[in-house]
């Protein structure tokens, strides 16, 4: 997810960047919120520096607007970027992969035949990418598409598919985007609702962190 929130419509203390969070992006350290928009990542990076305050962490931002999943299998342009953009800054200062934040799949209810194989190339990279970055039990979070929105027919079945890896890969978690705000098209989610957006991630991640915790 690129992002459309106007970084302008951000409050003042999500517009300072936490001093124990490092951001990239574009293949290149950047300043959290510097650009006109902005994603997810903004509340998610705060609350991560919030609740782990003696933590380093680093947070890398790797999107492509109005992609399919498609895009992102293995042998593909996007895949091969990703794994630039991670292995660049891991490998380098002996970072640990954490989480896995995926938000992706409105091209995909475009039409049945994408729709219909959504499911499949998701587990797939999924899997590839965990084995690529070494992070088999790194937890992966799903945010769900949009529901009940005429630009992309097949929304239920992507929904499904992705409430079906969900349940059926290991430690891949579904986030929930219902009702979130949105903008003018009502396709991309406003200000507001990408900063609940990147609330419902952390959360997610947390609860999954404590779950660990409990296990151990």
């Amino acid at each position: 997810m690129m992002g459309r929130g106007a970084t302008t419509k951000l409050p003042v203390n999500l517009r300072q960047q936490p001093e124990n969070i490092e951001f990239y992006t574009h293949g290149r350290q950047s300043g959290l919120a510097k650009y006109q928009y902005f994603g997810p990542e903004v509340q998610f990076a705060h609350a991560m520096a919030k609740i782990f305050p003696k933590e380093k962490i680093i947070i890398i931002k790797s999107a492509a607007s109005g992609s399919s999943i498609q895009e992102w299998l293995p042998s593909k342009a996007l895949y091969q970027g990703l794994l630039r953009q991670v292995k660049f800054v891991a490998p380098s200062n002996g970072s640990k992969i954490e989480a896995i934040v995926w938000m992706q799949g409105e091209t995909d209810a475009r039409t049945e035949a994408s729709a219909n194989s959504y499911a499949k190339n998701l587990k797939h990279f999924i899997q590839t990418l965990r084995q690529d970055l070494n992070a088999n039990h790194v937890p992966f979070l799903i945010g769900q598409i949009n529901q009940k929105n005429s630009s992309f027919p097949m929304e239920k079945q992507v929904r499904a598919a992705q409430a079906q890896v969900a349940k059926e890969l290991s430690n891949t978690l579904l986030v929930s985007n219902d009702g979130l705000t949105m903008i003018y098209d009502k396709v991309h989610y406003d200000a507001k609702g990408l900063i609940e957006l990147g609330r419902r991630f952390a959360i997610s991640f947390v609860n999954y962190r404590k779950q660990q915790l409990q296990k151990d």
